[in-house]
């Protein structure tokens, strides 16, 4: 997951190769890469599944990047999505969206399963 204003991975995966992203502002013009790195490009071309961009940035609806490791209760586990994680879903259910926005598959990637190792330690 990467913020909305700085989609260094998005806009690479879709050329196929690093290229300079657009600065989402002045914030981001200052702090963000322009671009993501010709090392780790490779690394998530193979261990990446997909890159989800968000408004709230990469630690997303609940604040806290140890949320997955709760979503997940094991490191092969399949979270169990139904149309109320839809963002159209009637009625509508926040939390649910919220956790929709920031999965990026119902199955951890191997980089995804490494995290969730460390967010169940609380070392990140």
């Amino acid at each position: 997951m990467e913020p909305v204003g700085a989609p260094t991975l998005a806009y690479a995966r879709a050329a196929g190769a690093p290229v300079d992203a657009p600065a989402g502002s002045i914030a981001v013009d200052a702090l963000a890469p322009r671009r993501v790195g010709e090392l780790v490009f490779p690394i998530t071309q193979a261990y990446v599944a997909d890159v989800v961009t968000s408004k709230r940035g990469a630690r997303g609806a609940t604040g806290s990047p140890a949320a997955t490791a709760d979503w997940f209760p094991e490191a092969d586990h399949v979270f169990p999505l139904d149309p109320s994680y839809e963002p159209l879903a009637d009625p509508r259910h926040p939390e649910h969206e919220g956790i929709f926005a920031q999965l990026t598959g119902r199955q951890l990637t191997p980089l995804g399963k490494h995290y969730w190792r460390l967010a169940r330690k609380r070392s990140i």
